[in-house]
């Protein structure tokens, strides 16, 4: 069940979900209304980032601009042993980015993971190594009064096992000191 700890946690407490419900509407995971489309970029900058520890399940959907259609605006998931970030302008397919590698899995082991963008050229973020860079020319598509999706991919419904702690999303570039492991 999803629940906030103090036993496990990188500042003061975290975001526990189980990863039970597979290809269900009903497993752990958190839903975050956007009625100022906070969480839309479109040609803007942005930022997300957010720490995590994992049991490095595969396939799995940590963050997901959630859609009724398969192709999200944008989302990070877990394919492999490895965090891609995807975007779309589209709907269709992931022409921004298609699994942009932000990171290994590293089991039970709080990480680090982010992805800036100026508008045009995106750069990702492992304990604050840039792991990955790529240019673009395109729109992120615009969502209205649509969720955020924390802990799934709400087109599969593939639930994230492990834990959050300070997720951020902002729109401007945001390149922190502190990001590396401590």
């Amino acid at each position: 069940k999803a629940a906030i700890e103090t036993d496990s946690y990188k500042w003061i407490s975290s975001l526990y979900l189980d990863g039970q419900g597979e290809g269900t509407t009903t497993g752990d995971h958190v839903e975050c209304t956007d009625e100022n489309d906070d969480f839309d970029f479109g040609t803007e900058s942005f930022t997300i980032d957010l720490w995590l520890r994992s049991n490095c399940t595969s396939n799995t959907g940590v963050l997901d601009r959630a859609t009724g259609d398969n192709t999200e605006p944008w989302m990070i998931y877990a394919v492999g042993a490895t965090f891609g970030f995807y975007g779309s302008s589209n709907g269709t397919s992931f022409d921004i980015a298609n699994n942009v590698n932000m990171g290994t899995c590293n089991a039970n082991t709080w990480d680090h993971y982010a992805v800036t963008s100026n508008g045009s050229f995106l750069m990702t973020f492992q304990n604050g190594i840039n792991i990955a860079n790529q240019s673009y020319s395109l729109s992120f598509r615009d969502l209205t009064n649509t969720n955020l999706s924390i802990g799934v991919r709400s087109t599969s419904w593939n639930y994230y096992a492990g834990y959050f702690d300070e997720l951020r999303i902002i729109k401007r570039i945001t390149l922190r000191r502190g990001w590396e492991k401590k």
